[in-house]
């Protein structure tokens, strides 16, 4: 390695701890202009099996969280108002503490978070295939 790669990843290792603000930064910015598009490429989930995947319409309920649109971001996703004070206190944390990483995870939280995710999506397919009442925003049934 280079002097100048060294140099570079230690001052950006420095300030990665201004990572989730800019991360929440961007969401609530997606959230009030229109025009800052996420990622072109569509849901790869829906893509391959043509529904909605468990994480469907997160990151707009995430953005309408952070903008104050609290039952709008229910309607979006259950998860948005969670995973945006999720954020929040991430990033005051991190910037307090100056450390990208300042909570201990546990292990407990990384296996429920996943099952809650997938029993609410087991939810939302079955309202929306078994009993014909759209869960999720768009229409994608015919």
């Amino acid at each position: 390695m280079t002097k100048q790669y060294l140099y570079l990843t230690t001052r950006l290792a420095r300030y990665s701890f201004f990572l989730p603000t800019f991360l929440t930064s961007y969401l609530w910015a997606k959230g009030k202009y229109q025009f800052l598009t996420g990622f072109p490429v569509p849901c790869p989930f829906k893509l391959l099996i043509g529904i909605p995947g468990p994480t469907c319409y997160l990151t707009r309920a995430t953005s309408e969280a952070l903008q104050g649109n609290l039952i709008d971001s229910i309607n979006l996703h259950l998860f948005g108002p969670l995973v945006a004070l999720g954020l929040i206190l991430w990033s005051l944390k991190s910037i307090r503490c100056r450390n990208i990483f300042p909570y201990v995870i546990d292990s407990k939280f990384l296996a429920i978070t996943p099952i809650l995710l997938l029993i609410y999506w087991l939810f939302r397919i079955t309202m929306t295939f078994g009993f014909k009442f759209n869960m999720f925003q768009e229409s994608f049934m015919y």
